[in-house]
């Protein structure tokens, strides 16, 4: 039986958001887990799962010790410890390193992916 993947996020649960709106220049070190909406160029370090919804427009190297959920466009690496899945429609160029990987049908991913060994 196929593992469900893409969670739903309920936008009362998330920290922060960045709304489709703003755009953001410079580095990040997040907390806790954050939904990306609009334009983000710099670098972003998370301490938990990064959600980046389809309006999202990234430019940026990823590092997070939690998950990373990309319904948008990223260009940069993305290297995330629990798990990397590219949703439906979405779009990287960038390389990944994961313990988890997930690709959806009709992604656009343009690199490498490295997997850690599970200890």
């Amino acid at each position: 039986m196929p593992e469900i993947h893409a969670k739903r996020i309920d936008e009362q649960h998330v920290d922060t958001i960045l709304e489709d709106d703003v755009a953001f220049w410079g580095e990040a070190t997040l907390t806790k887990n954050m939904i990306l909406k609009g334009k983000f160029y710099g670098s972003i370090n998370s301490d938990d799962d990064l959600y980046i919804n389809k309006t999202a427009e990234v430019e940026a190297n990823i590092t997070s010790l939690g998950s990373v959920f990309v319904h948008g466009k990223v260009k940069g690496d993305i290297d995330a410890l629990k798990r990397v899945e590219l949703i439906t429609d979405c779009t990287v160029d960038g390389n990944i390193v994961t313990d988890r990987f997930v690709i959806e049908s009709n992604c656009e991913f343009n690199g490498a992916c490295k997997m850690r060994k599970n200890v």
